[in-house]
């Protein structure tokens, strides 16, 4: 069995700015991650280490992701 890859919330955000979304701040993944009850085991988007910190795996980078672009494409066509 392989071992997933991990990340850090700053890593996500620098994967948010890597991709364009340079005005997304740790506050808003902070925010994001609780209004999607993200950290709930059974959703599967990361996990706790050894050392108490909460890793977030690939598939919630790409949920972040595609939520940034969801609603960059939403506010393009409210204008």
């Amino acid at each position: 069995e392989v071992e997933k890859p991990k990340y850090l919330p700053s890593q996500i955000v620098n994967r948010t700015k890597e991709n364009g979304f340079v005005s997304f701040r740790m506050s808003d993944h902070t925010k994001l991650w609780k209004e999607r009850d993200a950290k709930n085991p059974a959703k599967g988007y990361g996990t706790k280490v050894a050392t108490g910190a909460w890793y977030w795996y690939e598939n919630w980078v790409e949920f972040v992701l595609n939520y940034l672009q969801q609603t960059a494409n939403e506010s393009q066509l409210s204008t």
